[in-house]
């Protein structure tokens, strides 16, 4: 058994570490809520560019890329033609048919594919509308203007900023109280601004998909010309809708939740109050979170109703004529 004198000694200098820890601790937080008090106001950060320019970047080089690919996307698509109009020349000899039925055949096939050509020709003219006109009735939609990936950005760093903020009070506070509601502000600014970073990523994500397919995607044009590939095209034109609808969604769904968060400012403006009293900081916890899943699943989930099983019918037009 160990002594009753030792096991004294050796509490009394645990006791004595706690205390000197939880007094260092106070004054640490007693000094920093005096400078930020005597530091006046914070300071308003600069607005974030970083997501608006990989936006950007992103759509200046698919401008490059529908110019350098358009003559590929033809070529291919009048290599696939003449190997169609070859197979089916052989069908119809092999076939018998009569010369009135292979000549409306022909004509409509010609017709057919002259059209998809037209539309791979003037591809820039046709599919960037298609896309941009879903954002233009989300922006008509919600009734703002376009909602940038760092806009959403910096509107979680300003949330974040706001519950840091209420730090400044925790230093004139009981030790147990500072640990809980400061531990508690500082996970629900990091949850905060992590997921405004996960929406305007979202947001992001989407328009450089977008971008891909109007600056890539005329390639992808080029094999409607064959019955045994048009279901590429098909499928990358349903792409394409399936990206307009995410958009659309999504402007929604972030108009939406900017409204929600401009709500929820008043509810953190007391910092006083905010350094006392958890459900504040709660709310707000559960608003960030239930906006980052919104924004990531639902966009996606309608999109995929939406473009569910849907065909164009290019490769049965093809195969039946």
């Amino acid at each position: 058994m160990r002594s009753t004198p030792a096991y004294a000694t050796q509490h009394g200098r645990r006791w004595r570490a706690s205390y000197a820890i939880a007094a260092t601790v106070v004054l640490l937080a007693t000094v920093a809520g005096v400078a930020v008090a005597q530091a006046g106001p914070p300071v308003t950060p600069p607005p974030t560019t970083a997501f608006d320019n990989i936006q950007t970047s992103f759509q200046a080089g698919a401008s490059t890329w529908l110019a350098r690919l358009s003559g590929i996307a033809q070529r291919l698509f009048i290599t696939l033609g003449t190997l169609e109009f070859t197979v089916s020349g052989l069908l119809w000899t092999l076939r018998r048919d009569n010369l009135d039925e292979v000549a409306a055949r022909f004509l409509l096939k010609f017709i057919v594919l002259s059209f998809m050509l037209t539309l791979i020709t003037a591809f820039g003219y046709w599919v960037p509308p298609l896309v941009n006109s879903f954002a233009e009735a989300g922006e008509r939609a919600i009734g703002a203007g376009l909602l940038s990936p760092s806009t959403i950005v910096d509107t979680g760093i300003s949330l974040a900023g706001r519950i840091l903020g209420a730090v400044k009070w925790l230093g004139v506070m009981e030790l147990p109280v500072w640990i809980t509601t400061g531990l508690f502000a500082a996970f629900t600014a990091f949850v905060i601004e992590l997921a405004y970073v996960v929406i305007a990523a979202m947001v992001l994500l989407t328009w450089i998909e977008g971008f891909i397919a109007l600056g890539g995607g005329v390639l992808f044009l080029g094999f409607a010309a064959s019955r045994w590939s048009a279901a590429y095209t098909e499928n990358f034109l349903n792409y394409v809708v399936s990206i307009g609808i995410r958009i659309f969604v999504l402007y929604l769904v972030v108009g939406i939740g900017m409204s929600v968060t401009n709500d929820m400012l008043p509810i953190i403006a007391d910092e006083r109050a905010l350094a006392s009293d958890l459900t504040p900081l709660g709310q707000v916890l559960g608003m960030g979170i239930v906006f980052a899943i919104v924004a990531v699943r639902v966009p996606l989930a309608v999109a995929g109703r939406v473009t569910a099983q849907h065909s164009f019918g290019l490769a049965q037009a093809l195969r039946s004529l």
